[in-house]
């Protein structure tokens, strides 16, 4: 039970992980002049002799960008947290009493 368990956790944070990059793979074929700008920061920031890595980062805005945009185009978690409202409320014409569960959709 325990290994079947912690198979579905890892399987869970891959799953996301793959789905993130192939998200981003997408938007750098549909967006070329963005990826060529980002590939040219990289080389202007971390030169070609290695991989950039976290101490980069804030010297990367624009890939940054890039990578906080593909999650939120293509997010892989597309319902929020479950809440409950916790006063009577009203939303386009809509009546969500008290205590009613509500589920955000992220799209």
């Amino acid at each position: 039970m325990a290994g079947y368990i912690s198979g579905s956790l890892l399987e869970a944070g891959s799953d996301t992980t793959a789905a993130t990059l192939v998200a981003f793979v997408q938007a750098m074929v549909l967006y070329p002049e963005a990826q060529k700008r980002a590939q040219e920061e990289i080389d202007r920031v971390v030169g070609q002799d290695r991989l950039p890595n976290m101490d980069d980062e804030m010297s990367l805005p624009f890939v940054r960008g890039c990578v906080k945009e593909s999650l939120r185009w293509m997010p892989t978690n597309i319902l929020g947290v479950p809440h409950a409202v916790t006063k009577d409320d009203e939303y386009m014409g809509y009546n969500i009493p008290k205590g009613a569960g509500i589920v955000n959709n992220v799209w």
